[in-house]
């Protein structure tokens, strides 16, 4: 199986650690498939969202799942097999945390409807409530994944929270800022991995356990995960301003910089145009990438690709991009449930 090009298929292929996982706000489910990849078996997950929830269970026919608020899951009376989990994921809704919005404290303890909710809800209360039924399960570990802009500025008080709800309900926590281009895939991806260990479990660690996480694999290139998938045809009108900026803006940068200049415009953050010899800068959920060469937008097998997701996902005929924005890279996830195999549980046995 190709570290660039894979199918869900190949899984079946992957040799089995015992090891269960159960994933919270698992959206198309790039953690799932990441902790197959490690060699876990995935109990299913939690998914709010509709649409995500009929990806999830289309590509990995869940044994347990509910379509859900993670406060709702909280009062359920739940299967049984998850009071025996080894790991319980978690991605909490984070575009309240993201840099990407220069107004994100505007929207911090504010009820309201969000896209990823489609309810009314605050979502920087989620990531708590995502513990409490931690709290209820007692997880093993509990690894929850967000954006880099929680542990910046003035969200940094949020982290602080975090941390000590984790030791509120009998976890060790460490904190990691992990670049998803050093663990095999092709995008600059930072995100912030938080990593409970039950107090019970860590006793039983080494005398001179501390948990770490380098990575150090080698770059992917754009160029190496999409070359060979054919360019569409359907080029960028040149009397938009789409070309415009496409053609003022350099390989590798997004369209922000050019935009201020020409239309003294803040917008376009989220449209870029990739390198060929770089991994691609952040994929978010909203936004257009474009070719290197041919003002051309990256759909399909590209953006799939660029996420280190399978070629054979099926997306529902949902936006392939706003998918792969939503989920974190399933490569990213095998090689972080690797180390914790080898570190944690291996000592268990």
């Amino acid at each position: 199986m190709s570290l660039i090009e894979w199918n869900l298929k190949d899984l079946k292929n992957i040799e089995k650690n015992n090891l269960k996982v159960f994933s919270c706000f698992c959206c198309g489910g790039g953690s799932t498939m990441g902790y197959k990849l490690a060699g876990y078996t995935s109990l299913g997950g939690n998914e709010i969202d509709p649409k995500m929830a009929l990806i999830y269970k289309s590509n990995h026919n869940p044994t347990i799942f509910y379509q859900c608020d993670i406060r709702d899951l909280i009062e359920k009376e739940i299967d049984a097999r998850l009071y025996d989990l080894d790991i319980l994921d978690g991605s909490p809704p984070c575009s309240v945390f993201s840099t990407a919005s220069t107004q994100r404290e505007k929207f911090w303890g504010v009820e309201k409807k969000f896209r990823e909710g489609q309810k009314m809800q605050k979502l920087d209360d989620l990531f708590f409530h995502f513990l409490d039924f931690a709290n209820k399960i007692k997880p093993k570990v509990i690894l929850a994944e967000n954006v880099k802009g929680l542990i910046m500025s003035k969200a940094k008080n949020y982290a602080r929270k975090i941390i000590s709800y984790y030791a509120h309900i009998g976890y060790k926590v460490k904190v990691f800022l992990l670049n998803s281009k050093f663990m095999q895939v092709p995008q600059a991806r930072q995100r912030v991995f938080f990593i409970g260990i039950r107090n019970d479990i860590y006793e039983k660690m080494p005398k001179d356990f501390n948990l770490k996480l380098n990575f150090l694999h080698k770059p992917i290139s754009v160029k190496e995960a999409i070359n060979e998938i054919p360019i569409s045809d359907k080029t960028i009108d040149k009397k938009s301003k789409q070309y415009d900026l496409w053609i003022r803006t350099k390989a590798g940068k997004n369209f922000s910089d050019a935009a201020k200049k020409v239309f003294n415009s803040t917008s376009y953050f989220s449209n870029l145009k990739v390198h060929p010899n770089l991994p691609c800068p952040t994929i978010t959920s909203g936004g257009v990438i474009y070719h290197y060469e041919k003002p051309v937008k990256l759909v399909g097998k590209q953006i799939s690709r660029l996420q280190s997701f399978p070629d054979d996902f099926n997306f529902c005929n949902h936006d392939v991009k706003y998918v792969c924005g939503m989920s974190v890279p399933p490569m990213m996830i095998k090689n972080i449930a690797l180390e914790l195999q080898k570190q944690i549980f291996n000592h268990l046995k």
